[in-house]
């Protein structure tokens, strides 16, 4: 007879909970559970898997600033030499060989 995932998922948490509160135990309790997941944590890259969202996430996050900076300080400074040839601003710094 099949148990429910609730029905075992209760009696585990019950089970866990009777080991942990026991005055009289040696030891430690682990958490299979606990124990999953630190060892994933631990050990991304062999289980890592790479998709079409990892990917876009990928280029995101480690492509996406790079160009998006790059564009910032090119249009910064082509906007400062267009400002300096016209005579709005002044060079600061003459340079000299």
């Amino acid at each position: 007879m099949p148990e429910s995932s609730l029905a075992l998922r209760s009696r585990l948490k019950l089970q866990y909970q009777l080991q942990l509160n026991d005055p009289h135990r040696h030891g430690l309790v682990e958490d299979p559970a606990l124990l999953r997941w630190t060892y994933a944590r631990a050990n991304v890259y062999p289980h890592f898997r790479p998709t079409i969202k990892t990917s876009l996430l990928g280029i995101v996050w480690g492509v996406g600033p790079v160009v998006f900076w790059t564009y910032v300080f090119a249009k910064r400074r082509a906007q400062k030499e267009k400002e300096i040839k016209e005579g709005k601003r002044e060079l600061l710094a003459h340079l000299r060989f």
